[in-house]
């Protein structure tokens, strides 16, 4: 969990983007890649009441999230890395 309401941290992870065919990439937490860095602050927290089979979990967050650096798809590996 990334904590309650007004909660604040920071995902400091390397990233490696990957070119792929077709012109796309992939992007991943990698020691090898580059230095990464977002902030968030929790703003909300929902429960779920209803069930959702494309959920995995009965919570949902609103979080503003910060790239300090920018580099390809940092928000989403680096929430998908804290398992979010």
């Amino acid at each position: 969990s990334l904590g309650p309401k007004g909660t604040r941290g920071v995902v400091a992870a390397k990233l490696l983007t990957t070119e792929l065919e077709g012109h796309t990439s992939r992007s991943e937490v990698s020691n090898s890649g580059r230095e990464a860095r977002t902030e968030y602050e929790v703003l909300q927290r929902f429960l779920v009441t209803e069930e959702v089979d494309s959920l995995e979990s009965s919570e949902l967050m609103l979080v503003a999230a910060h790239p300090i650096t920018g580099r390809t798809h940092q928000i989403r590996v680096h929430f998908a890395f804290l398992g979010r």
